[in-house]
């Protein structure tokens, strides 16, 4: 079953068409793996997907309920999270409060209930840091949760960013090149959190260069080339398709 479908998707900035009419179908418990070149329409296709750009005809589904249109934080509140290709996080806050802030969408606390400092604030906080605590744990962050994500490496800045995106309770996430500027272990160590975020009941949609990642986690991979969907299938038949070879891999790259 699709738990998001993108619909003729056409994303036009000015004369520039940067997204032209890709249809694509996910199902749920999917990996899916978006590639291409630079400036295929990736990144802007996630951004349609969540709420950040508006597409200029088409329209994205998500568990049957049409979204297109919708505002980025009630995309977050109906189980859509992302990552993003230029890592953002709360630098001076700590790394266990940068994943709470990404709980705050499923918290029921009131402003006045702050203010008053009623019981449920300080039960809710409670549940909150627990919460904070266990993914970091999932991550691999735990011990570093004190810290301040700034000085983390780079490779755990991404994880933490992850983990905040898994806050929210996502049923699908989106993960906008995750392995960029990862050394080899910490592309190994991703390929196992993917599968491991799958086993969370979580459908993952990934953009990324990194083919070794891609080829080895992905149950199907969709291709965009200068905006338009050129191919899709299965690893290996991505890896032989002549079209994909010659527009992304380059020719003789099998």
């Amino acid at each position: 079953m699709a738990i998001l479908e993108i619909q003729e998707a056409t994303i036009k900035f000015g004369g520039l068409t940067a997204v032209n009419k890709v249809n694509m179908s996910i199902n749920s418990g999917e990996i899916r793996a978006l590639i291409g070149p630079n400036g295929a329409g990736k990144s802007t296709l996630f951004n349609a997907i969540t709420g950040i750009h508006q597409v200029t005809s088409g329209q994205v589904f998500f568990k049957g309920q049409n979204i297109t249109g919708l505002k980025p934080y009630q995309i977050t509140g109906i189980g859509i999270s992302r990552t993003f290709q230029n890592i953002l996080l709360f630098e001076e806050m700590t790394v266990i409060e940068n994943v709470m802030v990404g709980l705050h969408c499923r918290t029921k606390t009131e402003t006045f209930e702050i203010i008053l400092g009623l019981p449920g604030v300080k039960k809710e906080e409670k549940e909150c840091r627990e919460k904070s605590i266990e993914l970091l744990e999932f991550v691999g962050l735990a011990d570093k949760m004190n810290e301040k994500a700034r000085n983390l490496p780079y490779g755990p800045k991404r994880l933490l960013e992850i983990a905040r995106a898994l806050a929210s309770e996502p049923k699908v996430l989106l993960l906008d090149e995750p392995a960029a500027g990862m050394n080899y272990h910490e592309a190994e160590d991703l390929i196992k959190y993917v599968g491991k975020i799958r086993s969370r009941n979580i459908t993952v949609m990934l953009v990324e260069h990194n083919m070794k990642v891609v080829m080895g986690i992905s149950d199907h991979v969709t291709v965009l080339d200068h905006g338009e969907k050129i191919a899709e299938g299965v690893p290996s038949e991505i890896q032989s398709n002549e079209q994909v070879i010659e527009a992304y891999l380059g020719r003789g790259a099998h």
